[in-house]
């Protein structure tokens, strides 16, 4: 059984004709043999969903310039 999970979030955003995508890709290992593996990797992926949606987005429509590199070390 495949014990990995993975998100990928593809984000365009224009304003006054200047367009920026932004990316958010993650994969997990669920360390296959290990118990529990698959709710692990499951969980990363949750979190930065969560996060993605509850934080960055809000924050990219308030700043656009926000800082992605200090958002995923946070994360």
């Amino acid at each position: 059984m495949n014990e990995d999970s993975l998100l990928a979030l593809d984000l365009d955003r224009t304003q006054q004709s200047v367009t920026r995508s932004i990316g958010v890709y993650v994969v997990a290992d669920g360390m296959g043999g290990h118990a529990g593996g698959e709710v692990a990797s499951g969980q990363i992926v949750d979190t930065f969903a969560g996060r993605a949606f509850g934080e960055l987005l809000p924050s990219l429509l308030i700043r656009p310039d926000t800082d992605l590199s200090t958002w995923l070390k946070s994360t």
